[in-house]
């Protein structure tokens, strides 16, 4: 007896019909029922009551479905304890940010204070950050604006005056304030030391989702 038999017999039970069955499985109908029959031969009755268009499950079926549901509960549990069991063993952290410094900041900290398990930290976008949030694949993503989503909590994490310098003839001189995105397109120097050249006081906000913390 094979676990391919039982999940074979479990299709048919559910189907009633060796075509559907057979179709649900990507098998040929005649694959199908000569497995249905050795499986039958194996434990020496008959598990359907068989008419001309479907099977009905008879009594001795329906005992033996229950024991394969259980069957295949136990291994579903085995195999979720193992990988969670994995997940332990190689503990890792996945940061993203839109923001060289703040990645530059926040990963030492990490690193100083979970030092039992593997930080990675890696630079992207706004868009493709929240969407690897949203769909588990980052643990944290530091971001210039707060996202919203089940399970994600948003905190502010770095506030950081900066100064922008451009000439009086620049599109950008005649703003009263300057977004960080209206930079992205632009050629930028740094100056270093306590001098900046950005232009606006902004928020860098952390994302996270809270059950994968």
């Amino acid at each position: 007896m094979e676990l391919t038999q039982l999940n074979q017999f479990k299709k048919i039970a559910e189907y009633e019909k060796i075509n559907e069955a057979a179709n649900a499985l990507y098998v040929s109908s005649s694959a199908l029922s000569q497995s249905l029959k050795k499986l039958e031969d194996e434990l020496g009755c008959e598990l359907f009551d068989r008419s001309k268009n479907s099977l009905k499950l008879n009594e001795k079926g329906k005992l033996f479905l229950e024991a394969v549901n259980d069957v295949f509960s136990v291994l579903d549990k085995a195999m979720s304890d193992l990988k969670d069991m994995n997940a332990e063993e190689h503990k890792s952290l996945l940061i993203y940010s839109c923001i060289p410094t703040a990645l530059n900041f926040v990963l030492p900290e990490f690193i100083l204070y979970k030092n039992d398990i593997l930080i990675n930290g890696k630079m992207a976008d706004r868009k493709f950050m929240e969407k690897e949030l949203l769909n588990g694949n980052a643990d944290i993503i530091i971001t210039d604006e707060p996202i919203s989503g089940k399970d994600i909590e948003n905190m502010p994490f770095i506030s950081e005056s900066l100064r922008l310098l451009v000439p009086e003839e620049h599109p950008l001189a005649s703003k009263k304030e300057v977004d960080i995105t209206d930079l992205e397109k632009l050629n930028i120097m740094r100056i270093s030391g306590d001098s900046s050249v950005l232009a606006q006081k902004f928020l860098f906000w952390g994302g996270y989702q809270a059950d994968r913390i």
